[in-house]
């Protein structure tokens, strides 16, 4: 019976990050005083980008311009800034004015609309309040709103939380929140739907909700396919403290501008306390798909009408016990018809990790548990995320320092693939290398996985990243620049342990493994003398971890015997070494080296004569240099004496040889 030697539980393999662009990341823009921050980045429509950003623009360079006011970078599809029109800082690669003047004007949200044009809702603010405006930009810099933007929210109260949608008949939505002034003040929040031009639809905006305790800024909008949209808030009831007091609503208003329920607005919960922050996105089939945390995070599905169509507890993400930790949720549709959810899992250290989990459309669950996306010691700020081409999740964060360190906040990415593998190391990799102080990551849409270069390293998934960087300072003073990265994300091939038989020399054998993140078409190397004959990689499940691993191997009748390593290299270039995988052992029938049939004095005689030999020299004799060692010595000498006076075809190796263990 072949002996068997267990597999030791090996570290697994460090997931991989490979930074495409310059280590220290691609300089977009500096120079220019004053602050900058991406904050929206969109699709072209042409394999380019719009970057939406917030920047004061520096006093000192444009003295018209007052506060913080909104720009706009076009980049192409090699990542270099485009001429955006013929205004203020149209061929500034920090970026064109479009929206701006007196007091602060701050882009809130941001969507394409047809290709090359985008839409932007903003704050205006000063002095006499907070306005929301509209406007539409092209990729040559025209308002195609008019010159000035569209005066949205009623000027005699101070607005808030614009949000927009697209109505999926070529025009959009967009929702905001008015704060009432009064003693008795509150909140009213309000949707307006506009065509292609810009134009109102409806004769007044519809009022979703009104009340003193109506939490706007945590308002999401989302198609329902036949031109009105689903609008997910927050709003707490005093009636209802018993319950928690906050509640986020549902409600689903049709393209005419009244609800669609009877009932008025839903519950995400039907009943128990739910977070503020929910999540929300269409399903694509005139139905919307909510985030929540209750209890740990939960998903439900509602259709059209109102109802609830995975029970009244909804789908549960996250492992209950941790339920208390668990907080903003956040939801990402893939390519696959899937959808990633991930949240913040809170540490008693002060720190968190993140955790991804995806499910389907149907509410299928592929993945057994959660996955990990960052295991750190520190607190997660701004995160975003997003779903690339190949169905592979990439996160972008912001990690703050601990309280009282004295090192500055940094930025880590990760990739999960749509079947629950990461692919960076636990901690995230970083998009820069050097100092810095990094913040407000941004994901460019995502390009489709890149054919091999040079190096080899081809269809990796890739996510591009834009952020701010305040290592470079202005010569008129403090300045933010702006960075780009991109980052392809390789596999990390791991196995299971399992017993694995010893291979003797002459013989072949088949293993059949267990692991993850194995590719087909993988390279096995098990040293010199073993041939892989055939590698076959099959997966587990189409949506979900495991992959078995089947081989077909010949030992050559002169593979050099002892343990070996075994090497995984995965076609994107992902790769593993397992130490002391196995083990070759010798062919017994080689200690007898004159082929007599049995271990006596000639055979000790074959080795005397070439005792202290090395391979090359004349007196070297292949046949007595039993180990393959490339030189007849002592350890020679010790397999033959231990079977002195054997008879080859019943030999067997003694306990004490060094090839028995």
């Amino acid at each position: 019976m072949a002996a068997i030697l267990w597999l030791q539980a090996q570290p697994p393999a460090v997931a991989d990050a490979v930074l495409r662009l310059e280590p220290q990341g691609r300089l977009l823009c500096s120079g220019r005083p004053g602050g900058r921050a991406v904050r929206a980045a969109l699709s072209d429509g042409s394999g380019g980008h719009l970057l939406v950003t917030s920047d004061d623009f520096g006093a000192e360079a444009f003295p018209q311009i007052e506060g913080w006011d909104v720009g706009l970078i076009h980049l192409g599809a090699d990542l270099d800034p485009l001429v955006l029109g013929d205004g203020v800082g149209a061929s500034d690669p920090c970026g064109a004015l479009v929206l701006g003047g007196r007091g602060t004007q701050r882009a809130v949200a941001a969507l394409p609309w047809v290709p090359g044009t985008l839409l932007i809702a903003a704050l205006d603010q000063d002095q006499g309040g907070s306005r929301v405006i509209l406007q539409g930009i092209d990729t040559d810099g025209r308002r195609l709103l008019g010159p000035q933007p569209l005066l949205l929210s009623d000027p005699a109260f101070e607005a808030l939380s614009p949000v927009l949608a697209l109505d999926g008949r070529g025009g959009f939505l967009c929702a905001w929140t008015e704060r009432l002034p009064g003693p008795d003040a509150s909140d009213r929040l309000l949707l307006q739907r506009f065509d292609g031009r810009g134009r109102p639809l409806w004769e007044a905006p519809t009022l979703i909700a009104r009340g003193p305790y109506l939490f706007s800024s945590f308002a999401t909008l989302v198609p329902d396919d036949e031109g009105g949209a689903f609008v997910s808030w927050a709003e707490a009831r005093p009636t209802e403290e018993t319950q928690g007091g906050y509640h986020p609503r549902l409600l689903r208003i049709e393209g005419g501008g009244l609800p669609a329920w009877e009932g008025g607005a839903l519950r995400l919960l039907a009943e128990g306390y739910v977070d503020l922050d929910p999540s929300l996105v269409a399903d694509g089939f005139g139905g919307a798909i909510a985030l929540f945390t209750a209890g740990g995070v939960r998903a439900q599905r509602f259709s059209s009408t109102g109802a609830r169509l995975w029970g009244e507890a909804g789908l549960l993400l996250s492992d209950a016990a941790l339920a208390a930790r668990a907080s903003r949720p956040a939801l990402s549709p893939d390519s696959e018809g899937g959808l990633f959810a991930t949240w913040i899992e809170e540490e008693d250290s002060g720190g968190g990790r993140i955790l991804v989990r995806r499910f389907g459309i149907d509410g299928a669950l592929p993945w057994p548990a959660p996955v990990a996306g960052s295991s750190g010691s520190r607190p997660i700020a701004r995160r975003v995320q997003g779903a690339l081409p190949d169905g592979t999740l990439a996160i972008a964060w912001e990690e703050a320092p601990p309280a009282g360190a004295s090192t500055a906040q940094e930025l880590r990415v990760q990739a999960v693939d749509r079947r629950g593998r990461a692919k960076a190391p636990p901690n995230g990799a970083l998009p820069a290398l050097g100092e810095g102080v990094r913040s407000d990551p941004v994901l460019l849409a995502a390009d489709p996985p890149q054919a091999a270069g040079p190096g080899g390293i081809g269809g990796l998934p890739e996510a591009t990243l834009a952020w701010s960087d305040a290592r470079a300072a202005s010569l008129l003073g403090p300045s933010a620049s702006l960075y780009l990265q991109r980052v392809g994300f390789r596999s990390a091939p791991r196995l299971d342990p399992a017993p694995i038989p010893f291979l003797k020399e002459g013989s072949s054998a088949a293993w059949s493994l267990h692991g993850d993140d194995l590719q087909p078409g993988l390279s096995v190397d098990l040293g010199p003398g073993i041939a892989v004959r055939e590698a076959t990689v099959r997966a587990d499940s189409p949506g979900g971890p495991g992959d078995s691993l089947l081989l077909s191997l010949e030992v050559e009748g002169t593979a050099p015997p002892g343990r070996r390593d075994l090497r995984l290299l995965n076609p994107d270039g992902g790769g593993a070494t397992f130490a002391a995988f196995t083990e070759v052992r010798l062919d017994p029938r080689r200690i007898d080296l004159d082929g007599s049939g049995r271990v006596d004095g000639y055979d000790l005689a074959v080795l005397a004569r070439s005792f202290g030999r090395v391979r090359g020299e004349a007196r070297y004799a292949p046949a007595a240099d039993i180990d393959l060692s490339g030189q007849v010595d002592g350890a020679d000498l010790a397999l033959l004496a231990s079977h002195f006076g054997a008879q080859a075809g019943g030999i067997a190796l003694a306990a004490s040889s060094p090839f028995a263990r």
